[in-house]
């Protein structure tokens, strides 16, 4: 038995209710949810009501709302979206951690001009914070939200405490970069992951905007 559109919005109504909202994800669980009640109809003859029911109480613990360390105590997720949202995280996070300790050599072979243009860093560093802001900006004011769009609000705000640790650090220690590699190491790895971000956060706003594309349809 085929649901109608009054019976969908139903359904479309209640996931938003519940904290379905990204776009990329939400129109799958709807029509799993669509096709499991059309099924339990025509098996059971019960009405539309008592099939939504049923099939909700079933779908319930994946509604269940709750933060995750990987994200953050501010992040508040239901459980089904909170594990894609984790695959995508891990993902991107394996993917940025690899190339970083590929990327922190590189820049040790420069050591020694880090010094002279300070300046230039600093101001560059300043440059990723704007310009990684204009995104956050923008996909805040995106019509419809996305799995991919939370992530990179998510990442950007995590990033941003260790962007001001290292202005804060070259800005008490002009020397810094003249220290011995050993001492020095770990202040090249983290301005090696924090140049390196952006790179694997701008797929997500890339995806985000995609995922409204390719829903524009159901929005």
């Amino acid at each position: 038995m085929k649901l109608n559109q009054l019976q969908i919005n139903k359904i479309d109504k209640i996931l938003e209710e519940s904290g379905i909202v990204y776009i990329d994800y939400k129109f799958e669980i709807l029509d799993h949810i669509a096709t499991e009640i059309e099924k339990l109809m025509e098996d059971t003859f019960v009405n539309f009501d008592e099939a939504l029911l049923t099939i909700l109480k079933k779908w319930s613990p994946q509604f269940k709302k709750s933060a995750d360390l990987n994200f953050g105590l501010i992040w508040i997720l239901p459980e089904i979206l909170k594990r894609k949202a984790k695959r995508l995280y891990w993902k991107k996070m394996l993917q940025l951690l690899a190339a970083t300790i590929i990327f922190t050599p590189i820049l040790l072979l420069f050591k020694d001009n880090f010094s002279e243009n300070l300046i230039l860093i600093k101001y560059s560093i300043w440059a990723i914070i704007l310009i990684q802001f204009i995104g956050y900006i923008v996909i805040k004011i995106s019509k419809s939200e996305t799995t991919f769009g939370f992530l990179y609000k998510q990442q950007f705000l995590a990033f941003l405490a260790m962007y001001f640790i290292s202005l804060y650090t070259l800005n008490s220690n002009n020397h810094v970069f003249e220290r011995p590699i050993e001492s020095v190491f770990p202040v090249f790895y983290m301005i090696s992951f924090l140049a390196l971000a952006p790179i694997s956060n701008f797929k997500f706003l890339k995806e985000h905007f995609s995922q409204l594309k390719r829903n524009s349809k159901f929005i």
